[in-house]
């Protein structure tokens, strides 16, 4: 738990966020309460620290099973809401910050940010990444270069989720979904408020707590821990935690370019996608290369 020091309302607002985070890898498809707990203490961590609990450590933050099995429900719903999708059917987009220390060519650390989006029926993901500036903030052109790199790979989808920060806001990234229907012919509906039935290529905004939209927020969780973590470089989320390299000391930085660290990204990525899931239920324990295939060779177009 946070410190009292923290205030009441700190407190309230990291419940808040850790129950979201714990949601969201449920839906994401964890395999189970142990794997949710792990995951879930590690934010738990994050989410104190940035509160101001400055000496806390991660064995204070254990998850009891008590607790992550409250939230499981959230596994049932992101399996009913996902029956009968097709890949395509429904698009995620979010910003993630990427927990590996790189350098700027002046030396400077920075850690990357990753425009992502995640067809919700076969958990595939796509994936932008973008270095910053000092001070510089994800930009709305940033998100609409990665929207059309996207459908350059995989095509439209028929219903776009974005979550609701800055990078995604905005009637000029609206509009220039709709100037991207024209071009391309097909209608992309840009209205922002979801309806109960959402009509066919419509883009529509992530609402408190939508199952559709949060399983990206696990899916990347577990990317992280499952795969990021075994590139050099990587700090989970913080440099003092147990399973980060060089514990106890500032971590090392990835010791390559940015193009020799897009090439190990787009690896760790691959062996994501090749990966089976076998405790999977939201795609039956196959990995997202073989719930794609089965969806082609079930008669979808690509």
């Amino acid at each position: 738990m946070v410190r009292p020091s923290t205030g009441l309302k700190a407190q309230a607002l990291v419940a808040e966020q850790l129950a979201e985070q714990v949601r969201s890898l449920w839906a994401a498809g964890a395999p189970g309460y142990r794997t949710v707990a792990e995951l879930g203490s590690t934010v738990l961590f994050d989410l104190s620290l940035k509160a101001g609990w400055s000496d806390v450590s991660l064995a204070q933050c254990q998850l009891s099973r008590s607790y992550v099995e409250h939230y499981r429900r959230y596994a049932m719903l992101a399996m009913h809401d996902r029956e009968g999708l097709k890949p395509m059917d429904i698009i995620v987009g979010d910003v993630h910050p990427i927990d590996i220390k790189l350098t700027r060519a002046d030396g400077t650390a920075v850690m990357p940010r990753a425009i992502a989006w995640l067809d919700v029926a076969t958990q595939r993901l796509h994936v932008t990444l973008i270095q910053l500036e000092k001070g510089e903030g994800v930009k709305q052109v940033h998100v609409a270069q990665s929207f059309a790199a996207m459908c350059s790979a995989w095509g439209l989808p028929r219903q776009l989720y974005l979550d609701n920060g800055s990078a995604y806001g905005g009637q000029d990234m609206m509009e220039g979904f709709a100037q991207l229907s024209r071009r391309t012919g097909v209608e992309l509906d840009t209205r922002l408020e979801p309806q109960m039935a959402a009509a066919p290529n419509a883009v529509v905004r992530a609402r408190p707590y939508n199952a559709q939209a949060k399983p990206i927020e696990g899916i990347f969780a577990l990317l992280e821990q499952q795969v990021l973590s075994m590139l050099p470089g990587w700090i989970g989320g913080n440099r003092m935690r147990q399973k980060a390299h060089d514990v106890g000391r500032a971590p090392q930085p990835f010791g390559g370019d940015w193009e020799s660290f897009h090439q190990s990204f787009d690896q760790a990525l691959a062996y994501y996608h090749a990966r089976a899931q076998p405790r999977s239920r939201s795609i039956n324990g196959q990995s997202p290369n073989q719930a794609l295939s089965a969806a082609i060779a079930a008669g979808l177009r690509t």
